[in-house]
């Protein structure tokens, strides 16, 4: 047996189910038999933001992927279902981190995607949530940012422009249309990614972390536009509770 996140899945006609799921060794999709008919033999383990003990059988033909013989609950979390925020926050975490988790791979994804869950389960969906969430992710898939030098000439800028699609830090005159980030949102940026948790707001107060949080909306949302090859389903219901 070994843990796994329940990030989504598909039903697989009348009475069968495909689960996603993120394992200490990337994204995995699974054949569970009779998923859909058969209410005891699973238990709701398989409802999303759940945290499950799994067994695996041989590889199904037909279906091209292994089986789920066993599966029991460890970490339900069932307080993310009390808001529409908290949904929405929590599927974009499962959503983003299967999308770019690797396959077959040792990999921390599932790792940032259930303290993002955690988060959830006692604190409202935030803006600075998500952002957190997203540099770590960012940082964990070898896409961590260069934030003491302009990622063009090498040369501390005098004054910071931030575009996360090519890399970091540019200076005024490698800049382009890259934006101009404060001392402030530069410091809630690296204290993010310095943070050994997932921590919205790392060593500052609620207010700071929500203004920085606002001013990295553009380069990330521009870095996973780009990363992305089709935009998320969770997007929409995001953009419904402005997150």
């Amino acid at each position: 047996m070994r843990d796994a996140l329940v990030v989504g899945g598909v039903d697989s006609g009348e009475a069968d189910r495909v689960v996603h799921l993120l394992t200490g060794d990337g994204r995995l999709a699974v054949f569970a038999p009779n998923a859909k008919k058969s209410r005891r033999r699973f238990a709701g383990a398989l409802e999303p933001f759940t945290t499950i003990a799994i067994q695996l059988g041989p590889q199904r033909r037909r279906a091209g992927m292994p089986t789920l013989s066993d599966a029991s609950v460890v970490r339900s979390r069932l307080a993310l279902r009390r808001g529409l925020d908290t949904i929405a926050l929590g599927s974009y975490f499962a959503e983003l981190g299967f999308r770019t988790a690797p396959e077959g791979q040792p990999t921390e994804v599932g790792r940032w995607v259930a303290e993002g869950w955690d988060a959830l389960e006692t604190a409202p969906g935030t803006r600075q949530l998500r952002r957190a969430f997203e540099l770590k992710l960012m940082s964990e898939l070898g896409y961590h940012p260069e934030l003491a030098v302009c990622v063009a000439c090498g040369v501390p800028p005098s004054t910071a422009h931030l575009d996360l699609v090519r890399g970091g830090l540019l200076c005024p005159i490698h800049r382009g249309v890259a934006p101009e980030v404060g001392p402030k949102t530069l410091a809630w940026l690296r204290a993010v990614l310095d943070a050994p948790n997932l921590d919205p707001a790392p060593g500052v107060d609620d207010d700071w972390a929500a203004r920085a949080a606002a001013k990295l909306t553009g380069p990330l949302s521009a870095f996973w536009s780009g990363l992305l090859s089709r935009p998320l389903n969770a997007t929409a219901l995001l953009a419904s509770v402005d997150l």
